[in-house]
């Protein structure tokens, strides 16, 4: 059963259906990462399959239009009408949660940035009393979340340090996730020693040496900063010129 638009309607609803699931891995890595360099793609997959859809959709109007349909295709037709309107309410969640962070990125940078650096001097007098103390052991999740403070000078100074957020932040980001399975920075080290991964791309080890080199250039930034009465080129050009040293190290 079916009409002169039955063929083409089952051939652009196919196409949507894969175009759909390509959106919808696209979405769940953008959920596992949820940062702005995720955001386009997972917009993008979506955008095309409500695109198919909406024109598979057309070619089902045209096929009621015409009649002569059996169930199936009634049911196929009724599914497409109401995965377009979802599809657009997916669209839509995105950028209204997008919308939304920047709202509250706005308003935390309303905030005294002298809280943020109070916070963030606390968070590592935490850690220095743990690492003065004798046979203590630096708990990964603690160090994590001091480095985490460090995000608020990131979004700062973009985007001049956006190659450095990208690098600092996936690198705390890790150590953070693998609070949970190891509990040291010690033990940490030697688990990779012991598996013999220290220097294989991705390993805890090395990210933690990154999130290491990050915090060395935020205190060069620091102290050239104070050094030079907040002269932002003569700053920026002794950073660059650390961190091209440390990217010769690596």
């Amino acid at each position: 059963m079916g009409n002169a638009a039955t063929g083409f309607f089952i051939m652009f609803a196919l196409i949507a259906g894969v175009a759909g699931a390509a959106s919808v891995i696209s979405g769940i890595s953008h959920l596992q990462s949820w940062t702005s360099t995720s955001l386009p793609a997972a917009v993008s997959a979506a955008t095309i399959a409500w695109s198919l859809t909406l024109l598979a959709m057309g070619f089902g109007c045209k096929e009621i239009e015409l009649g002569m349909r059996n169930a199936r295709l009634r049911t196929m037709e009724a599914f497409l009408i109401i995965l377009s309107a979802t599809q657009l309410l997916y669209i839509a969640a995105i950028y209204g949660i997008k919308y939304r962070r920047n709202q509250i990125r706005e308003s935390g940078r309303k905030e005294p940035l002298a809280m943020k650096f109070k916070e963030i001097a606390d968070a590592f007098r935490e850690l220095a009393v743990i690492v003065n103390t004798p046979n203590s052991d630096v708990p990964v999740k603690l160090f994590s979340h001091a480095c985490s403070r460090f995000f608020l000078i990131f979004t700062v100074l973009k985007p001049a340090f956006k190659f450095a957020e990208n690098d600092y932040v996936s690198k705390v980001n890790d150590l953070a996730k693998a609070s949970p399975s190891t509990l040291t920075l010690e033990a940490m080290v030697d688990r990779d020693i012991e598996a013999k991964r220290v220097r294989k791309v991705g390993s805890h080890t090395r990210n933690l040496l990154r999130v290491k080199r990050g915090l060395e250039m935020i205190r060069v930034l620091c102290e050239e900063t104070l050094a030079t009465e907040g002269n932002g080129q003569d700053t920026y050009s002794k950073l660059c010129f650390c961190i091209r040293n440390s990217n010769r190290i690596s």
